[in-house]
C-alpha cells in the first residue's frame, strides 16, 4: 500500500516568487507565512564566530556581510502543514542546522 507523501515546494526569492506566495495565501486564508531569515542569519554569525562574545553591532555587521555575499533564500511551502517558511539558501541553511 502506498502512503501519501507530502513534499515541500521550493520557490527562490531571487526569482521574485512573492506573487506565487501571495496566490497561495489567497487560496488558503489559514496559510501561515513565517520569515525566519533574520534569526537564521544571526545563528550563522554565531556559528562562524564560536569563541567570540559578539555585541549587537558585531552581530548586525556579520549579518550584513553574509547578506552581501548571498542575497536571497527560499520560500518553502509545506501543503500538509499549511505553512510557508522563508529559509536561507541551501548552502547556508546546512551550516545552521548541521
Amino acid at each position: 500500500m502506498e502512503r501519501n507523501v507530502f513534499r515541500p515546494q521550493i520557490f527562490s526569492v531571487e526569482k521574485n516568487n512573492l506573487d506565487v506566495i501571495q496566490a497561495l495565501k489567497k487560496e488558503n486564508a489559514n496559510l501561515k507565512i513565517v520569515d525566519s531569515i533574520e534569526s537564521q542569519l544571526l545563528e550563522l554569525v554565531k556559528i562562524l564566530n564560536p569563541s567570540a562574545l559578539l555585541s549587537r553591532e558585531s552581530e548586525i555587521n556579520g549579518i550584513n556581510k553574509i547578506e552581501n555575499l548571498d542575497s536571497g533564500g527560499n520560500w518553502v511551502y509545506c501543503s500538509s502543514n499549511q505553512i510557508v517558511l522563508l529559509l536561507l539558501n541551501f548552502g547556508l541553511f546546512i551550516k545552521v542546522i548541521w
